[in-house]
């Protein structure tokens, strides 16, 4: 069995992630969000003069509304390294996520802990990968990204 993780991420989703790292960008005043590998867990590397100060993952969720639900979900992997990042370079990561059509942009630091449960894709029944371990993140943890 394969033990990576198929990359789904079309030119048009890097595309809708790249307009949202630039106003988070402007937002906090960084040098650069650099986009990292894409087997990497996180999707950015916030900088400013030189020094890595954050880490971004952002969401671009059409069909998904802000307040649906119990909260969001997100692969618990994603929060492991958040929590990672923090324990080796004491910075944390947000959680940035825009609901399209919608241009409002949600963030929240991605810390935990938080509920777990086991969802996923069920669109994808020969990806082994589909379904796994989900953080649940309340709605009230976020906040409107603000310029």
């Amino acid at each position: 069995m394969n033990n990576v993780p198929p990359i789904y991420e079309q030119p048009a989703d890097v595309a809708k992630e790249d307009a949202v790292a630039e106003v988070l960008r402007l937002r906090w005043k960084w040098d650069r969000l650099i986009k990292l590998p894409k087997l990497r867990r996180l999707d950015r590397a916030a900088v400013r003069s030189g020094d890595i100060v954050g880490y971004v993952e952002i969401k671009c969720r059409p069909g998904l509304t802000y307040g649906y639900g119990d909260g969001y979900y997100i692969a618990a992997t994603k929060v492991i390294a958040a929590i990672d990042m923090l324990a080796i370079f004491g910075v944390g990561t947000i959680l940035a996520v825009r609901f399209l059509p919608d241009t409002t942009i949600w963030w929240t630091p991605l810390r935990g802990p938080y509920r777990g449960i086991w969802a996923g894709r069920m669109d994808r029944p020969d990806d082994p990968f589909a379904m796994e371990e989900h953080a649940v993140i309340p709605w009230s943890e976020f906040k409107r990204v603000t310029t």
